[in-house]
């Protein structure tokens, strides 16, 4: 039996979902996947699919199994790639989780990355906890987050900070806040679970005074995801990621609010499941976004302020 060929049909069944499918796809009959199938179940003594007259499902053992089968041939194809091009040219997917306010700066730029890496496909979706670098088999989490103690390997890519922040427009009809004590008479956009208060609890420092307001919520955002939109919508004061608007910021279509006020620094970090085997698409991109936050934070400045004083 040819086990690497074994395994390429074994994959594409699994991404297929159907023999049928994967057959065409591989241009084989479906009677050789089946025999190729049967003789590497054999061989490595576990089954690997569940089979019915309408679908197919990998087993709990044919899960794991193709997890680590699939990152074998992708880094078999970028080894053949880099010695046929003689350059470090990464090949394959690579999944990515991003925090909200990540998000729209990576996607922003996304295009140059994808121009400079053209074997490379990238998958991304909403993420901010480790739990989903397993739980959505991610290669990679971009994280704002606090991060719990573990054994994924961590690095630092950049920094930014919370900020208050509100559109010209609301603050021309509801006024500008002075101080602290001046929010408690605005509108507030905040993020929250179902089971959390309907409030948002911020602290503020400047010098050595510290000042904690209790926000209540008017709009809450579950996950926060939306939270820009309605902040760009004129419909209240919320704590965003400054790195997240700072072009909206320079444009002046969003204000930061008691600027000269701390909400405190966020490190973003990048997040891998192994620390000990990153694999090359995974450090490039790790890079580009790296990057991509120095440049954007270097271009930081001019940006529009409010703060009443």
């Amino acid at each position: 039996m040819d086990k690497l060929r074994a395994l390429r049909f074994f994959c594409r069944i699994a991404e297929t979902k159907s023999f049928a499918a994967a057959a065409y796809d591989l241009d084989v009959v479906p009677s050789v996947l089946s025999k190729t199938i049967a003789a590497l179940e054999s061989d490595i003594h576990f089954k690997l699919f569940n089979r019915t007259t309408r679908r197919v499902s990998l087993t709990e053992n044919g899960a794991r199994y193709y997890d680590h089968s699939k990152r074998l041939l992708l880094e078999l194809d970028e080894a053949e790639l880099l010695v046929r091009e003689g350059v470090a040219k990464p090949v394959g997917k690579v999944v990515v989780g991003l925090h909200p306010s990540i998000n729209r700066l990576l996607m922003s730029q996304i295009g140059e990355f994808l121009a400079a890496y053209p074997h490379m496909v990238v998958e991304t979706t909403i993420a901010s906890t480790p739990g989903t670098l397993l739980d959505d088999k991610l290669d990679v989490l971009f994280t704002v987050s606090e991060l719990p103690d573990s054994t994924f390997g961590v690095q630092i890519v950049g920094a930014t900070r919370h900020i208050l922040a509100a559109s010209p427009t609301y603050l021309k009809a509801r006024g500008i806040p002075k101080s602290p004590e001046d929010l408690r008479d605005h509108m507030f956009i905040v993020s929250g679970r179902p089971d959390g208060p309907s409030y948002a609890r911020w602290t503020l420092k400047r010098g050595s005074r510290v000042d904690t307001v209790l926000a209540p919520a008017r709009l809450t955002n579950r996950q926060g995801v939306h939270m820009y939109e309605a902040c760009l919508a004129g419909a209240g004061i919320t704590r965003l990621v400054e790195i997240h608007i700072l072009s909206d910021i320079r444009r002046g279509e969003i204000a930061v609010v008691l600027p000269e006020w701390s909400l405190g620094s966020l490190p973003i970090r990048a997040v891998v499941p192994d620390r000990r085997n990153v694999p090359t698409r995974v450090r490039v991109l790790i890079d580009f976004l790296r990057t991509v936050i120095k440049r954007t934070s270097r271009q930081d400045g001019g940006g529009k302020s409010i703060s009443g004083a």
